[in-house]
């Protein structure tokens, strides 16, 4: 399985609906070069530790060159 479709499956198994909006946004920013500002997690109601551990779950299936993955 492609990273890209790992993330999405990744996400569509959260059950809080809070973290899998914020990590859709997130992948989002992603696949788009990170151009311009960061989700913020706030907007999704999410602590630090919650949105952290999107970011930390995507990072581990795209790599640490998410840019490049996504790409796939």
């Amino acid at each position: 399985m492609r990273p890209l479709q790992q993330a999405y499956r990744y996400l569509n198994l959260m059950r809080n609906a809070g973290k899998r909006q914020y990590g859709f946004a997130y992948l989002a920013w992603l696949r788009n070069g990170a151009v311009g500002l960061e989700p913020e997690r706030q907007t999704f109601k999410l602590s630090t530790m919650g949105a952290q551990a999107v970011r930390m779950g995507l990072h581990a299936i795209l790599g640490h060159e998410p840019f490049v993955a996504v790409n796939q």
